[in-house]
């Protein structure tokens, strides 16, 4: 179990945090159809928008109906989409932790800059009010299942070898937050 219980402290660069309403938060709960998880919606609450550790981007709520590339509801729908494709075509290696049945599943809420899909598993609740984290590797090559929460994943990613987020991977990501605005 995590024991990583508040937002992880990430050093901003070039520009400021717009942080996510509470308003915003509760369209997208509706608009999802299931509670969003707490670590997600503290980090949003305190970061926003932006690239996390140089790898991560957590997709946020809009309060309006808006199909922008960074925004929840779009990108998740569209992400969906393309997993339901792939399992159909046959594109997906499942190792080490996936199936057909979980990627079907799944609900994309970010992406890392290497092109893999950050999703959570509804139906399987790690503690509280979270749900496990996966990636869905760049190309659908392996299903990995990393964190309880989202506070975890940043943990780890921060840890030698990435915290065994990306299988064998020797290097460490830098605890930073890059906040992205509206054009």
């Amino acid at each position: 179990m995590s024991n990583q219980k508040s937002v992880p402290h990430l050093e901003i660069i070039n520009g400021t945090v717009v942080p996510v309403n509470e308003t915003a938060l509760q369209i997208a709960t509706q608009n999802m159809g299931f509670a969003l998880p707490h670590s997600y919606c503290s980090f949003v609450q305190k970061y926003g928008n932006g690239l996390t550790c140089g790898l991560f981007i957590f997709y946020v709520p809009k309060p309006l109906v808006c199909e922008c590339s960074h925004y929840l509801e779009y990108r998740s729908k569209e992400l969906m989409s393309e997993l339901v494709t792939a399992v159909h075509q046959g594109w997906v290696s499942y190792p080490p932790d996936g199936s057909s049945a979980l990627l079907l599943r799944l609900v994309p809420f970010g992406y890392t800059e290497n092109a893999d899909i950050l999703c959570w598993d509804p139906n399987d609740r790690s503690s509280g009010d979270e749900y496990w984290i996966y990636i869905v590797e760049c190309r659908k090559a392996a299903v990995r299942k990393v964190a309880e929460n989202l506070f975890e994943l940043i943990s780890k990613a921060v840890k030698p070898g990435i915290g065994g987020i990306f299988g064998d991977n020797d290097y460490q990501l830098e605890p930073t937050f890059h906040p992205y605005h509206e054009v």
